[in-house]
């Protein structure tokens, strides 16, 4: 979100230093012509600077389409601007054909990019607490739990299947696969072609080469070798009973080796709310699960693969 601030702030300064200097005659026309026309090529490539899906979607929608579809975004700042400093509004911009050509191509250059390689950069850091861990002498099996909820979820199940899958790792309230939650938001998930649509779209959005389609849960699911638990809601009306992790990986008979807490209540919000609140009993089974899974719990306890009992005690934090 950054990104997005900083390049409003560029585009409405840049804007007001033009006017200002057609204003004053202090630069020909045909120049700053040229460089309305060198923002209008970059400008759509900005997304591929972030680093995460909500930053390069967000840069993607308030910056490379608003130069699509002028004169939405840029042609009506600039025109606002130029008519405040009594100027014609078509004096720096082209006509929004124009603008839609220049842009257009580099639009759908930073889809076939996608953003930075926040994939790598994850993998870094696990890397490096890993490597701290060895160091001080600990068990990294035993001293790390990958853990995510709802697009966390993705994130630590990918992170967990392609680099860590001796690790224990963590699933709450989380999606199969986010071109399928996608295709179920907007209604083209009960098609083969809609969902083929929607992965596709996503692999050129969200990816590099060789366009994998990005947190595809329950695949990486598969390769865990480590503890593994899984925490649902059946009411998640966020992620919804067709894309949620447990309804596919049950559908395909995949739920062996899975520790399944299916949490109660009746929440107003069963993704957002805290489960500690609207299911402490359940929440606790999840807790004494990860305690043993990190070795933290007392003699008495069991291990993770078995039935978890019911205690009392302090929940650990919950990443998101």
């Amino acid at each position: 979100m950054l990104t997005v601030a900083l390049t409003e702030l560029a585009l409405r300064a840049g804007t007001w230093l033009l006017a200002a200097a057609a204003r004053r005659q202090l630069a020909p026309t045909s120049y700053t012509r040229i460089l309305a026309y060198t923002a209008l090529v970059l400008a759509p490539l900005l997304p591929t600077c972030c680093t995460s899906y909500a930053g390069f979607a967000a840069t993607l929608l308030f910056c490379s389409v608003p130069c699509c579809a002028a004169p939405i975004g840029l042609s009506a700042c600039a025109s606002a601007v130029l008519v405040e400093n009594k100027l014609p509004a078509d004096l720096l911009l082209p006509p929004p054909g124009t603008m839609a050509a220049l842009a257009l191509p580099s639009t759908l250059a930073a889809l076939f990019l996608g953003p930075s390689d926040w994939g790598a950069e994850v993998a870094a850091v696990a890397h490096s607490v890993a490597a701290r861990v060895a160091e001080a002498g600990g068990d990294p099996t035993t001293s790390i739990l990958l853990m995510g909820q709802s697009m966390g979820g993705g994130v630590a199940a990918q992170l967990a299947g392609r680099h860590y899958p001796w690790l224990p790792c963590v699933n709450e309230r989380s999606f199969a696969s986010l071109s399928l939650v996608s295709a179920c938001t907007v209604g083209l998930h009960r098609s083969a072609l809609g969902r083929a649509a929607v992965r596709f779209v996503l692999r050129l959005a969200f990816s590099r080469v060789p366009w994998r389609a990005p947190l595809e849960s329950a695949e990486h699911w598969r390769r865990l070798r480590g503890g593994k638990m899984l925490v649902y809601h059946p009411n998640d009306r966020v992620i919804g009973h067709a894309a949620a992790l447990h309804t596919v990986l049950e559908q395909r008979g995949h739920l062996d080796g899975t520790e399944v807490i299916r949490l109660g209540g009746r929440p107003y919000d069963a993704h957002n709310e805290d489960p500690d609140v609207f299911a402490p009993v359940e929440w606790e089974a999840a807790t004494a699960w990860m305690r043993r899974a990190l070795h933290l719990a007392g003699p008495t306890e069991t291990a993770p693969s078995q039935p978890p009992p019911t205690r009392r005690g302090r929940s650990p934090r919950r990443a998101s």
